[in-house]
């Protein structure tokens, strides 16, 4: 696929479910749960070029939790950019898997940083891949049907938005290599301890092309 046409494609997707979902106000304070990875880059890139066409105004930040090292990734944009510590809990069971439990802990920082710093959404770069492999994860692990949904508001009242819920990691991992953004390579600070269980799901989906991930997705678009 052309440069611009990966461009364009992603941009329409992440619009699209922007617009039909009602994700984004005029007025809204956003601040992008920027880890430095692939998806939170190109979601950042992504949202500038909305910010600019957009019939809409809105304000756009980056908040990171983790350490100093990711300036120069988030120096990439024109942004106002906000850096705090991850504080994790004593006596983690890793067995158990880190990465739910990082996951819960980065949003709850999140949120109460992105309250004080007078936001009210908060947006995140899961993408569809992340979606299905939750989907199943929770009905082979789990024996529960739900995933991850397009927004939702937690206990702290902040919303949780996910712009890129129908865009291919695929696709990111195009567009990201072809506007040579800089990746933050050590975005997870427990790699050595990440799920297993999700790596084999990875595997499996990894074998089907796109169109049955749409099938997948679609068929369970009403489970959350």
């Amino acid at each position: 696929m052309k440069k611009n046409d990966i461009f364009k494609k992603v941009i329409r997707k992440t619009a699209k479910t922007i617009i039909e979902n009602g994700l984004i106000k005029s007025g809204d304070n956003l601040f992008i749960g920027f880890s430095g990875g692939k998806d939170s880059i190109v979601l950042t890139d992504v949202l500038l070029n909305l910010q600019k066409n957009a019939p809409i105004n809105f304000n756009l930040s980056l908040i990171h939790i983790g350490d100093d090292n990711i300036v120069p990734i988030m120096e990439q944009f024109p942004l106002k950019s906000y850096i705090y510590p991850l504080i994790m809990p004593k006596n983690i069971d890793f067995d158990s898997g880190v990465c739910p439990l990082c996951a819960r802990v980065r949003r709850g920082i999140l949120s109460k940083k992105v309250l004080e710093l007078g936001g009210d959404k908060i947006l995140l770069g899961h993408h569809l891949d992340d979606v299905i492999e939750t989907l199943l994860l929770n009905q082979f692990y789990q024996s529960k049907r739900f995933t991850m949904r397009i927004s939702y508001k937690n206990e702290l009242g902040v919303d949780i938005i996910r712009p890129f819920h129908s865009v291919l990691e695929s696709e990111i991992e195009e567009y990201s290599k072809n506007k040579g953004l800089i990746i933050y390579k050590k975005s997870c600070p427990y790699e050595e301890s990440k799920n297993i269980e999700r790596g084999e799901i990875k595997k499996i989906l990894s074998k089907f092309p796109s169109p049955a991930k749409y099938n997948l997705y679609y068929s369970n678009s009403d489970i959350y």
